[in-house]
């Protein structure tokens, strides 16, 4: 769905911005979560007490975890532009 600025109501912008800014918040908080989960497995991967069979599991886990980080970061970005698109004249993000 596409709305040119100039046709949208303030009430339907508002909706919008009130919408991201719930996403992103939620972006954040997932990426919190994932950042500690990666802290936890780096540093039982670097425990001696961990079994080495293990080891290729938390090696995998911490890819995944990882990759989870860095996309939520690229998601947060996405979502700061929308919420600047849909709200040009807001000079508070």
């Amino acid at each position: 769905m596409v709305i040119k600025p100039e046709a949208a109501k303030a009430e339907d912008s508002f909706s919008r911005v009130k919408s991201l800014r719930n996403m992103n918040d939620f972006a954040l908080f997932a990426k919190a979560c994932c950042s500690s989960d990666l802290d936890l497995v780096e540093k039982l991967k670097n425990n001696n007490l961990t079994p080495m069979k293990d080891a290729s599991t938390l090696e995998s886990q911490e890819t995944i975890l990882r990759g989870y980080v860095e996309s939520s970061s690229v998601l947060e970005g996405r979502i700061r532009n929308a919420i600047d698109l849909v709200s040009p004249d807001e000079e508070d993000h």
